[in-house]
């Protein structure tokens, strides 16, 4: 949510007593696993990826307005449209659907050739970008067409961010599972490409064993941060941490170690603060 402001599912509970405060969140029971819930950009409606479905619900009632129907394995990612009621859904099944927020299918985007973990819309909402196990980065129109491929190859592309300004994309990968001491290494490094041409601008060693799981741009184009860990669940002793990066490739800053793995990040809208669990 915006800052300042509550979340309408909050209600109060009991009746307001002076100098104390008591707060109660009207939740839903979950149908199946929760993998993302995003606000639309008007924060009126929020968009839940349970299992093979997506619901999406009134804001200020907690009504279920829609579900969306249509894939056949699990919604790993939903990403709303910056200017519009139209929204994405990434799957395991390896199809990215395009929805309106009323339920209606618009377009079926097929291509990778494997899971879809991500997507990102370009900050203007002309393209959208998505990242699966395939290792490629696949580039839509916002009408379902497909642009450009970028071949990340031999690696799963775990998550892709643009630039600011939308001439850049920055994209992050690794292994699903931990390498033996004898085997190759983890190819976990940044990479940024130019939008316009494709072309690989700059390849970042992280010099860490982990994948790198979540990538996001600061706000204002500056610095990029990085969340690192394992993509199953199985390994609580992994060591989670951020590293950040100027824009132009030097090392900026580390967080951690943390306990576990590090799988999702945001900025807030001031670029002052980093958020990541």
């Amino acid at each position: 949510r915006s800052p300042g402001q509550y979340l309408p599912g909050l209600v109060p509970e009991p009746t307001s007593v002076r100098d104390i405060g008591r707060w109660q969140i009207i939740t839903k029971n979950p149908r199946g696993m929760l993998r993302s819930a995003v606000w639309n950009p008007g924060d009126t409606q929020y968009a839940l990826a349970e299992a093979n479905n997506i619901r999406i619900y009134d804001a200020g009632s907690f009504f279920e307005s829609a579900i969306l129907i249509g894939h056949s394995e699990p919604v790993r990612e939903v990403v709303w449209h910056p200017e519009s009621d139209r929204l994405a859904s990434c799957s395991q099944d390896g199809s990215v659907r395009l929805w309106t927020s009323t339920g209606r299918p618009t377009h079926l985007l097929e291509g990778h050739t494997g899971p879809v973990y991500q997507g990102a819309w370009s900050p203007d909402g002309t393209q959208l970008a998505t990242s699966g196990a395939d290792g490629t980065v696949r580039l839509w129109s916002a009408d379902g067409e497909l642009l450009r491929t970028l071949n990340d190859a031999g690696r799963h592309v775990f998550d892709v961010a643009w630039s600011s300004d939308g001439q850049q994309l920055a994209t992050v990968g690794g292994d699903m599972f931990k390498r033996l001491p004898d085997e190759p290494p983890i190819d976990n490094s940044l990479r940024m490409w130019d939008v316009a041409s494709g072309a690989l601008i700059r390849q970042i060693n992280p010099l860490v064993a982990e994948s790198a799981l979540c990538v996001g741009w600061r706000p204002d184009g500056s610095q990029i941060a990085v969340g690192f860990g394992s993509p199953t669940y199985p390994y609580p002793e992994v060591e989670g941490r951020i590293k950040l990066w100027n824009a132009d490739g030097t090392f900026a800053a580390e967080v951690g170690p943390e306990t576990g793995s590090v799988r999702v990040l945001a900025w807030d809208p001031s670029g002052s603060r980093l958020a990541f669990g």
